[in-house]
């Protein structure tokens, strides 16, 4: 679609346009589902090896929290990071790692509904290294919270269900945490929003 885009020339918001459009959107879906359910398999075979290392998280961070904010600001949402002066180093594959936290954000984003923060908070607490992802939605009850990690779990409400995504982002981002020894929570109370607390060994 995007070699399309570029060699045939439509009147802006014109039908042609938007098919393309339209096209483009759904073969990024594929795409993406297809990268997800390869993830999957290949964590369920323990076919995926870490190529870790002593890494300072500050900038992974905010690389992955530059991919969100066209999303966010498309949805008037915004983006508040912090990540003070606490030594942030944790031996961790750097693609993976961003993985992890790209699927969080974008959990948060989706769920943070229009005009909503998400927050990103980052530090040490004892011997980990702890980010959390906090978005101000509507929360998940407490009968879903054990399930929310589960492969192709999208919720119960009709609300959750219409929204875009395949309900792997977050068993993949759980998965990926374990594989590094770390672990991934969720505190969440309905009305008030979600925080997925990511935690991980930290490296001196």
């Amino acid at each position: 679609s995007d070699v399309l885009l570029e060699q045939v020339q439509f009147a802006s918001g014109s039908p042609e346009m938007r098919l393309l459009r339209n096209i483009g959107r759904n073969v990024e879906r594929l795409h993406g589902l297809v990268a997800d359910l390869l993830d999957v398999a290949q964590l369920r075979n323990a076919a995926i090896q870490l190529e870790s290392e002593p890494i300072d998280l500050r900038p992974l961070i905010g690389q992955s929290v530059a991919v969100i904010a066209p999303i966010a600001r498309v949805r008037k949402q915004s983006l508040d990071v912090q990540a003070g002066a606490d030594d942030l180093i944790a031996r961790v594959d750097r693609r993976r790692f961003e993985q992890i936290l790209i699927n969080l954000l974008t959990n948060a984003s989706s769920f943070g509904g229009t005009g909503g923060q998400i927050s990103v908070r980052a530090y040490r607490r004892g011997g980990e290294v702890v980010i959390d992802v906090e978005d101000n939605g509507p929360g998940i009850p407490a009968v879903e919270q054990g399930l929310v990690f589960e492969p192709f779990y999208r919720g119960r409400s009709p609300d959750v269900r219409r929204k875009p995504g395949s309900g792997l982002g977050l068993a993949i981002a759980r998965s990926l945490v374990e594989l590094h020894g770390g672990r991934l929570s969720l505190q969440s109370e309905v009305g008030k929003g979600s925080t997925f607390r990511l935690s991980l060994p930290a490296a001196e």
